[in-house]
């Protein structure tokens, strides 16, 4: 439920939250919000794992445990009252949260290469200059020679990694 260009922004009625979901519950929370209407932000990977000599893909939540809703006062208190719930945790800083999430949603769109990775709290800030990542911000990383940005969701101190042209990277 969100727009093409990039999540639906808070206001005042109704602001971000990050909903800490029970284990293996991600999806169907996902599901439970959208058929209320509630709007919702679940980043999900595609994961293959082999069965012998069958290969299954999967979609799995980037950040497992985690599901970022934009609910009013009313519909808060209906998630809090779902079973699949264990906590809600409200954020305060509503436009960086907003910032960051749009930045791993265009990684998402944009990009086949993208792993989780731990928070990384040194190294140097850049932005890209072109290619389709143009604009966003991330912590730079090197893994076997390939240069790869790490866009950090700082609530959560959850990461992800994405690879990128060096060159397209200045430093912010």
């Amino acid at each position: 439920m969100t727009s093409p260009e990039g999540l639906a922004p808070y206001d005042d009625m109704r602001r971000w939250v990050v909903i800490h979901a029970r284990p293996r519950c991600e999806k169907k929370l996902s599901d439970f919000c959208e058929a209320r209407h509630i709007p919702v932000f679940l980043p999900m990977i595609k994961r293959r794992h082999r069965y012998g000599a069958r290969i299954r893909v999967f979609d799995i939540p980037l950040f497992a445990g985690y599901v970022f809703v934009l609910a009013d006062h009313a519909q808060l208190m209906t998630l809090r009252q779902n079973q699949r719930v264990a906590n809600v945790l409200v954020v305060s800083d509503q436009e960086t949260l907003l910032r960051q999430l749009n930045h791993i949603k265009c990684a998402l769109v944009n990009q086949e290469s993208l792993e989780l990775f731990p928070q990384l709290g040194e190294g140097m800030k850049v932005s890209v200059r072109s290619g389709p990542l143009k604009g966003v911000e991330g912590f730079v990383h090197k893994i076997k020679s390939k240069t790869r940005i790490v866009l950090n969701v700082d609530f959560i101190q959850q990461a992800v990694s994405v690879e990128v042209d060096a060159d397209w990277l200045v430093p912010v």
